[in-house]
Order: C-alpha cells, then structure tokens, then sequence
C-alpha cells in the first residue's frame, strides 16, 4: 500500500510524531480531578480534564503539523507555490471546504432539532446532562466530519464502517437498561440525524462540482 519514497516517508514521520505525541501527552496530562467545581461541570476543559485529557502543549501540536507539511513536500516538493495558487484559485476546493464546513458546524445546530426532545428526559434518567451533551458534541463534529470526508471522496463503504466502528463503540451503553432507554434513544437518533446531515452535504458537494451522487 506504501507506493514509492514520498509515501513512505509520510507514513514514517507519521508514525514517530505519533509516538512522540503519545509521550508528550503522557508527561504533561493531568491526573484525573477527584473534586468538581460547578464550572468543571459545565466547560469543556473541565470535560477534557474529567477523561484525563490535558489541553496539547506547544511541542504537541507541532507534531500533529509535522506530519501534514512533510506529505505537502513529499507530494509537491518544487512545485508547493503553484500547487498553494491552485489551491487558492480552485473553486471545487472551496465548494468543498464550505460543505465541510456546513456539515460540521451547521450540521450540529440541525441535530440539536432532533435530539432536543430527549435532553429534559436524559436529565431525569441520568443526572449527567451536563457531561453527556457537551462530550457528544464533539463526538459529532468528527463524527460528521469523517462521513463527509468518505461519501464526498466517493468511499461510501467506508463511511458505514466508520459508523458502524462507532456503533459498536455505543453498543454497551444503548442496551444497558439499568441506565435508562432514554440514552440510547439519544445516541440513536443523534447518530442518524448527524450522518444523515453529513451525506447530504456530501452529495450536494459532488453533484456541485460535476461529480455523480455516490
């Protein structure tokens, strides 16, 4: 699947700013906070630190930059200016930016519509609204940004494999009933509505720049 030295040297650079990464993150993430504050409850860097997760320092997200300047280079080399123009000048890129765009950010204001209904009951059955909504969130704008990213590059199948990935991931908590059906009625429709949205956009996309549905 490694065709040729430009991609190889991706996939390796890849690989080391990953584990570099990992070890960065391992170093400087917080442990785990034993007592809430009503804002840790309600902000996303409360949310973050309650996982465990620290927000990535300087050297943490180099690497993640790393890897995509070394492909640009490997791919374009001499030509990375025209290529930028290009870039720049193409209106397929920005109908495709835009689209992105509307399917992640746009997109979670129309999920909202859907799953609405089920946040006043989430609150009753579980007590953790303010833990569940802000994570699902950004669960959904990955999520939205994944399936569009497949339907509009014309890999649908894998698309239904990133949902279903997540599907599994949920399983456990859509059929525990001693949490209440009211969750995984939330994570169901959430699930349907975002990817639907994001197919949506997605063909609309391809059909905007010439290209068939699907």
């Amino acid at each position: 699947m490694i065709d040729g030295w430009a991609a190889f040297s991706v996939w390796f650079v890849t690989i080391v700013a990953g584990q570099a990464d990992v070890l960065i993150r391992k170093s400087t993430t917080r442990p785990i906070i034993a007592v809430e504050t009503a804002a840790d409850r309600t902000t996303s860097t409360g949310i973050l630190r309650r996982f465990g997760i620290a927000a990535a320092s300087a050297p943490s997200t180099a690497l993640v930059v790393v890897p995509i300047v070394v492909a640009w280079l490997a791919f374009y080399g001499a030509s990375s200016g025209k290529a930028v123009t290009r870039l720049i000048q193409s209106d397929e890129i920005g109908i495709v930016i835009s689209g992105l765009l509307l399917a992640v950010f746009v997109g979670n204001e129309v999920v909202a519509l859907f799953v609405r209904r089920y946040l006043p009951l989430l609150g009753q059955a579980q007590g953790g609204v303010n833990r569940i909504v802000p994570l699902g969130i950004y669960v959904g704008w990955v999520e939205r940004a994944v399936v569009f990213a497949f339907v509009a590059g014309g890999q649908s199948d894998a698309a239904a494999l990133a949902i279903a990935a997540k599907a599994l991931v949920r399983l456990p908590q859509v059929q525990d009933e001693q949490k209440g059906s009211i969750l995984g009625q939330y994570i169901i429709m959430g699930t349907l509505s975002s990817t639907l949205i994001s197919v949506i956009a997605a063909v609309a996309v391809r059909l905007a720049i010439g290209l068939p549905a699907l």
